[in-house]
């Protein structure tokens, strides 16, 4: 929009009332806040067709192109770190359903050997020290729990969702 203006030295009202939009809706166009709707930006393509066969219009302006560079470098930075978060959030998560199947798997031999453990005074410290093992392994296993686990994949699809939002952003 810029360069269709400097190239025929015609201010944002004039181009917004060709165009058929609000001024303000050319100005947020030409600083990439905003998208033209579709007849606005055919008409922008007429003007450009014209200018360029009148050859007027050689070359994009350095500075947008510039920007543009910068925009698709801020995005691939962004994409990159996305998927490492992606990454990085899957290994733990992988790694505390194996916590949980261990400390499963723990507590439910603790609790066997408990049921098997006769309730006498003989076996009265074995009984209390199979109890805090049991009380431990419990705690331990609420800490990497299916809640913990379904947290995290939250995280893991935010930041897939993410990833993929800014790649579209990037074509």
């Amino acid at each position: 929009m810029r360069t269709i203006r400097k190239l025929t030295g015609i201010s944002q009202q004039q181009l917004a009332d060709y165009l058929g939009v609000p001024r303000s809706q050319v100005a947020a166009a030409e600083a990439y806040n905003r998208y033209m709707p579709h007849e606005a930006r055919v008409k922008e393509d007429e003007m450009l067709t014209v200018l360029q066969e009148q050859k007027e219009v050689v070359q994009i302006e350095t500075e947008n192109a510039s920007q543009l560079i910068t925009l698709n470098k801020k995005l691939l930075k962004r994409f990159k770190k996305c998927n490492i978060k992606v990454e990085r959030a899957s290994d733990l998560l992988e790694k505390m359903q194996a916590k949980y199947d261990q400390y499963r798997n723990a507590l439910q031999m603790t609790n066997e050997l408990l049921a098997k453990l006769p309730d006498d005074e003989k076996n009265k410290t074995s009984r209390l020290v199979m109890q805090v093992v049991e009380r431990k392994t419990i705690v331990k296993l609420k800490k990497c729990g299916v809640e913990e686990q379904g947290l995290l994949q939250l995280d893991i699809d935010k930041w897939k969702f993410e990833a993929a939002r800014t790649e579209a952003m990037m074509k």
